[in-house]
């Protein structure tokens, strides 16, 4: 094989993180932009994948996100399948959102202040905004 056939070791992902061709399809575009900031934060070295995962499955587990009812042996499956159902398919992306804001203000990156004051921005920018339209801050 010729050396030029060869992928720049520098442009490689971490050995833990996953390779986003990897991935199926993402229900809902904030799925996919969510794990593009995660993944993005992981690369520039703001934390670790092991580190990551530990606060995704704490927060999976917190949050009784059905299909993960094998991470906590106590979990009733009758509990699980109601707490499904208001969570529609979203709760596996909103423990995914809790931990990535847990892990970036534990690491002192950014405040529940600050995340508080964004989430406002957005929800205002999109009230805002014309049905159809792409939502901005200004």
């Amino acid at each position: 094989m010729s050396q030029k056939n060869l992928p720049d070791r520098g442009d490689a992902p971490s050995s833990h993180a996953p390779s986003s061709d990897l991935l199926g399809k993402f229900q809902s575009p904030w799925h996919a932009e969510l794990f593009a900031l995660t993944l993005s934060l992981h690369k520039a070295g703001q934390f670790s994948w092991p580190e990551w995962t530990q606060y995704l499955g704490k927060a999976l587990r917190e949050e009784n996100v059905p299909e993960f009812e094998f991470a906590n042996k106590d979990t009733n499956k009758d509990a699980n399948k109601d707490a499904s159902d208001d969570a529609g398919d979203d709760g596996y992306y909103h423990a995914w959102l809790t931990a990535l804001c847990t892990l970036l203000c534990d690491k002192q990156i950014t405040s529940n202040h600050e995340i508080a004051k964004m989430k406002h921005r957005w929800a205002e920018a999109y009230s805002r905004t014309p049905h159809g339209q792409p939502v901005s801050l200004d």
